[in-house]
């Protein structure tokens, strides 16, 4: 019978969706998943916009301000300045009403196309004839009467304002019962809303301070004096429009504007969802300009500068050079004087007069100049946000954090490149700084997790290897684990031998818990001052100490690195000493003073893993590793502490050495001069040191030239020096060669060398 073979089950779907869904686990597992959330955070936090999102994206427009501020080849608009020189001459602020007055009136002679004040006028002339009469006591009735019907100086200047159509100022209140004045009122409108609707996007005081009624009345317009700084005091925004009470009313520029401009109605309209103010018209020459939701204006700063003002007392004066400044500008009243603190900061200027403020304003407008946030700018700063964080989670787990990195750089100049672009050429602020430090904050997450992921691994082996492995080399396999492998490297080190001299007889008298106790008082200050200077401790072997310098780590003085700790090491043995004798568990005084001998010599090893594929160990191996141990030992045949072989003395020819000998150590075929150190480089330049290395040389040259005469007088005066620098047993070794060599000549043919007898 035949049988029909079923067909398998479709796995078409699983086997398609397994490489996206490996890619997927790949961008967003572990570190990455924990980076998605936080972007998801930081996009929402962008959408909130709290007061510190805020300040970086306007301290960043404040940066394109700074780098690219708003050309002024001519100024619109002139400051009538009631400076330090005025006040000088007419007296303090406020003067009198009629003083203004001729101020404005030359104003007006001058051809302005329009006058502002950034002053107020709240209280009566006090120079006035009718308040003299009103307020001065002791007049008589004739005298008062007559000063009762002399014109009044601010009836004269309402006049003034009357005929030049000025627009006056108005001081926001912050309490509903504010003192003064009722305000004028405002020539504006809202579109198809009533200003109680409008009034909730506005900056908001519960009152204002007008000036006097009179003046009111006569002026051609009035306009809210609000400069509105931010938190940190600067004047970024303007309000265009502001919200009092129930009303709405216009700020100072824009007031000027209208009258300038010859409108009749300041028109505020909605954007389409009537969810903030879309701009203002000047109704008359239907001059629209645009605002922000809250109905404020963002000028385009231009650097200060002091020739817009034109100083009070000229304009007074009716100097031609001052009034020829005013003609067909718009002009406001102000003060630069310091005492009268009118004084403020933008993003380009620090601490310049406040009437600046409204100048610099009226002339973005004026110049269409105006910067101005994109109604596609919010939501695509959001997108940006999201997708600069994205594109840093993906190329983090596809090329890692290098290239990642290359790949931040790169895009974050796209993207201020193109907002610059936006700022110079449209006038557009549009804020990328959020989104760069998002992929910024994103990068650093996502590797510093990382980072702490790899660092639980090399842990991880860390504690493995640590029990049967060098602690450098542990160290070197966490950071490495290929390097887990037999063999090494050839370097240049310089080796170090220190053996304590004398152990075995000290170990008789100590059982093993005292004499451990002695060991590790010995061993640990050493291995601190040789790993203080850079050295590695290759292993412990009883009492001595095996070291090398330049490995793992390049260091490029390795000789006089290895010296100093020998010379430190020297010094620490005396302490040392002096320590143990008050150490009941030492029991040094029995034993007299712990000695040591160390050997020291460079040359080229294989420094590596030495070992079996069992156990390894970070070591070295080579010649100059047998002739550093033959080193130590020939310290006790001079009984010295130290003897340093030619090529590390090469490298400290500086510090206070002196040559030993020209000797064949056990094993060796070929000679090698030997040298020891008996300070540093402070003692090399000591006279007596001096004076101790020359006649020392004289006494080697005649050794070797077997002129035992001039050697023994030399070696006199040495031995006269030796015990400043402890070299007494030295010279009693050669003057017993000498001796012996008198008696048994060594022959013509012998070259100085002394052949070792002993390791």
């Amino acid at each position: 019978m035949a049988t029909v073979a079923l067909p398998d089950k479709p796995t078409w779907p699983i086997a398609w969706l397994k490489k996206p869904l490996h890619w997927l686990g790949r961008v967003f597992g572990g570190p990455r998943l924990i980076a998605f959330v936080l972007l998801i955070a930081l996009t929402a936090l962008k959408t909130w916009n709290p007061y510190w999102v805020d300040l970086i994206e306007t301290r960043t427009y404040d940066l394109y301000q700074k780098i690219h501020p708003r050309p002024a080849p001519e100024m619109a608009v002139r400051v009538v300045d009631i400076d330090e020189a005025s006040l000088a001459e007419l007296g303090q602020w406020p003067w009198s009403r009629k003083v203004v007055a001729n101020i404005v009136l030359n104003i007006a002679k001058a051809g302005a196309a329009g006058i502002g004040f950034d002053v107020f006028f709240v209280e009566k002339d006090s120079r006035s004839p009718e308040w003299f009469a009103q307020h001065v006591s002791n007049l008589d009735p004739a005298t008062r009467n007559a000063l009762e019907q002399l014109p009044s100086n601010d009836d004269y200047f309402a006049q003034v304002i009357k005929q030049t159509h000025a627009v006056l100022g108005q001081a926001e209140a912050n309490t509903a019962s504010a003192a003064g004045n009722a305000p004028g009122p405002a020539a504006l409108a809202v579109l198809n809303e009533t200003p109680e609707h409008v009034g909730r996007y506005l900056v908001r005081f519960p009152n204002i301070v007008g000036n006097l009624p009179e003046l009111e009345k006569a002026a051609a317009g009035r306009g809210m004096l609000v400069t509105n700084p931010e938190s940190d005091g600067i004047v970024r925004r303007i309000p265009a429009i502001v919200a009092v009470g129930k009303g709405v009313y216009p700020t100072l520029a824009i007031e000027m504007l209208r009258v300038a401009t010859g409108g009749t109605t300041i028109l505020v309209r909605l954007d389409k969802d009537k969810l903030g103010i879309q701009d203002i018209v000047l109704q008359g020459p239907n001059y629209v300009i645009p605002t922000d939701a809250q109905g404020r204006l963002w000028p385009h700063y231009a650097v200060y500068n002091p020739d817009r003002m034109v100083s009070a007392k000229d304009v007074l004066a009716g100097k031609p050079e001052a009034l020829a400044k005013l003609k067909g500008k718009l002009v406001l009243m102000g003060t630069s004087a310091a005492g009268l603190r009118d004084i403020r900061s933008d993003p380009v200027n620090d601490g310049y007069p406040g009437v600046e403020v409204h100048a610099q304003l009226l002339e973005s407008i004026l110049t269409n100049s105006l910067l101005t946030q994109p109604a596609w700018g919010d939501g695509a700063e959001r997108i940006l946000t999201f997708l600069s964080g994205l594109v840093m989670i993906v190329t983090l787990a596809l090329v890692g954090a290098r290239w990642s990195l290359v790949v931040f750089l790169v895009a974050s100049a796209a993207m201020f490149g193109g907002a610059w672009y936006l700022f110079i050429e449209q006038n557009l602020l549009v804020d990328v700084a959020f989104a760069v430090i998002t992929a910024f904050l994103i990068y650093i997450v996502v590797t510093y997790l990382n980072y702490m992921r790899e660092e639980a691994d090399r842990q991880k082996t860390r504690t493995a290897f640590s029990l049967y492995l060098a602690p450098a080399m542990v160290e070197r396999v966490a950071e490495h684990p290929e390097a887990l492998k037999l063999g090494g490297e050839m370097r240049d080190l310089t080796l170090m031998f220190c053996d304590l001299r004398g152990f075995t007889t000290i170990s008789e008298s100590y059982d093993a818990g005292g004499l451990t106790h002695l060991i590790n008082a010995f061993l640990t200050p050493m291995t601190d001052i040789i790993q203080s200077t850079g050295g590695c401790v290759d292993k412990y072997i009883g009492d001595c100490i095996m070291a090398f310098w330049n490995a793992p780590l390049d260091l490029p003085q390795h000789r006089r690195d290895a010296c100093r700790a020998a010379l430190q090491m020297r010094a620490r043995l005396k302490t040392l000493n002096e320590e143990l004798r008050h150490d009941p568990e030492a029991k040094l005084d029995k034993h007299g003073e712990l000695h040591m001998g160390m050997g020291l010599n460079t040359g080229i090893v294989c420094v590596g893993n030495m070992g079996s594929a069992q156990r390894l160990n970070y070591s070295v191996l080579g010649d100059a590793v047998n002739l550093a141990s033959r080193l130590e030992g020939q310290s006790k045949t001079y009984h010295l502490d130290l003897v340093l072989g030619e090529e590390t003395y090469d490298g400290v020819k500086d510090m206070a050495g002196i040559e030993l000998d020209l000797i064949q150590v056990k094993g060796k075929t070929v000679p090698v001069r030997i040298f020891t150190l008996v300070g540093d480089e402070t003692v090399a330049k000591d006279s007596n040191f001096g004076e101790l290395r020359r006649f020392h040389e004289i006494m080697m040259a005649s050794y070797r030239a077997q002129d035992w005469a001039a050697a023994r007088e030399a070696l006199k005066r040495c031995k006269e020096l030796a015990p400043l620098f402890q070299l007494q047993s030295l010279y009693e070794v050669y003057e017993e060669r000498i001796d012996h060599y008198e008696a048994e000549p060594p022959g013509e043919d012998w070259d100085g060398v002394y052949i070792a007898k002993t390791k």
